[in-house]
């Protein structure tokens, strides 16, 4: 058990295989003295940084439960909030939705297997993620529970990362020719030059009136009434990060910001 209650914070490291337990035994302090503790809980007390490999030392990738290793934060969502999926990849969160058919206890494996933030609204899922960081979220409007997610975590979103997944299956999308997008997408789009391929499932994405109607609704998330239609980001293969530039502070949306205003549609997977 790492030092707790000390004025500066010890750093404290924790192997990857030890995720994989829902629960630890530590020593209390004499030998026949034992602490059982959540693993999540343990993570959560000490700031504990995960470790990759036998040791920790310079070749050795730390990250903090719930991000990549470029600090991007992750996300598992139950199949009961399918809409915040959507809004959450709308705005560039790697999100993961779990299948209806997944029960409890494989949502729990899922989020400790890829280290990922539980997001449900489920009383019984809570109940049984001790195991995982997870949020309950008890609004019923999509919008107020975005406003949590981003406020519970203190999530600062980029411009360049809206839109920037896609909202079927959360992967990145890459510019491809117009000549190879024709056969693939209706032909009363013929006037259209530019299209956007997603690297996961392989649809063929453009800007229309249910992108700019996404625009419109993430605009006020972005502190600009005046946010600027612009094509999905473009990714080559061989690399899917995400543009570096400056992080912007995110006040979670008012209710008030957003009237009048519709939330992204179903046909927003399949077209912008």
């Amino acid at each position: 058990m790492p030092p707790l209650g000390h004025r500066t914070r010890c750093r404290t490291l924790v192997s990857q295989a030890l995720l994989r337990r829902p629960y630890l035994l530590c020593g209390a302090g004499t030998p026949p003295k034992l602490l059982r503790i959540a693993t999540a809980d343990l993570l959560r007390i000490t700031g504990a940084e995960v470790f990759e490999g036998a040791a920790a030392g310079p070749s050795s990738r730390l990250q903090r439960w719930g991000e990549d290793g470029n600090g991007e934060a992750r996300f598992v969502v139950d199949h009961m909030l399918c809409k915040l999926v959507r809004w959450m990849r709308c705005a560039g969160l790697d999100t993961v939705a779990c299948a209806e058919s997944m029960t409890a206890d494989d949502v729990v494996a899922l989020a400790l297997a890829e280290q990922r933030v539980l997001l449900t609204c489920s009383r019984r899922q809570v109940e049984k993620s001790a195991a995982v960081p997870h949020l309950m979220l008890t609004g019923r409007d999509v919008r107020e529970q975005f406003a949590d997610v981003v406020a519970h975590y203190g999530l600062r979103l980029r411009r360049s990362d809206f839109m920037s997944r896609c909202t079927k299956c959360n992967g990145f999308f890459r510019a491809i020719a117009a000549a190879d997008a024709r056969a693939r997408v209706p032909v009363r789009k013929a006037d259209i030059q530019e299209f956007w391929e997603c690297l996961g499932c392989g649809q063929v994405v453009w800007k229309g009136t249910q992108y700019r109607s996404v625009m419109a609704t993430f605009a006020h998330i972005y502190g600009s009434g005046d946010l600027r239609p612009g094509p999905p980001q473009a990714y080559a293969a061989t690399s899917v990060s995400p543009p570096q530039e400056e992080a912007v502070a995110v006040s979670p949306p008012q209710e008030e910001a957003v009237s009048g205003v519709s939330p992204p549609q179903e046909e927003v997977s399949c077209k912008y």
